[in-house]
């Protein structure tokens, strides 16, 4: 089920509470973000297989100052990967854009985007590395094994 509220644009915090019986379910909070900040990569798993076919999926997040999800960040993010690993493809989830899945740089949608790392057939580090311009670039390590 999905509940929404209407509520008046104003920066600051938002807490939600769901209740069931009176008794405290959940619990979100959000923040207003300011601005890019910095870039966080979270893969899906940092272990892959050195057989050339295995995958990992790393997320790539604008963040404010303050750790928080920048969700209108368009930034142009391009990727460098070094060691044992090659791009297998890249997306921002815009169901309109014409950007290649095989380009090597895309334009983040909602503040996030998706590089997916392909191993090679040999064991080793993958470093991947996100650059955008005035960010601070973001890494991540993988192995493969």
């Amino acid at each position: 089920m999905h509940v929404q509220w209407r509520v008046q644009y104003e920066p600051g915090t938002l807490k939600a509470i769901a209740r069931k019986n009176g008794k405290i379910i959940s619990t979100k909070t959000i923040q207003t973000a300011g601005e890019p900040a910095r870039l966080e990569l979270v893969p899906d798993r940092k272990i892959l297989h050195a057989d050339g076919k295995d995958l990992s999926f790393v997320t790539v997040r604008i963040l404010d100052k303050y750790g928080n999800l920048v969700p209108d960040a368009a930034n142009k993010l391009t990727v460098e990967i070094t060691g044992e690993g090659v791009l297998a493809g890249m997306d921002n989830g815009y169901p309109a854009s014409l950007e290649s899945f095989k380009a090597p740089s895309h334009k983040a949608y909602n503040g996030l985007c998706l590089v997916i790392v392909q191993s090679k057939p040999q064991a080793g580090p993958i470093r991947v590395t996100i650059h955008s311009p005035g960010l601070p670039s973001g890494s991540v390590l993988l192995q493969s094994r």
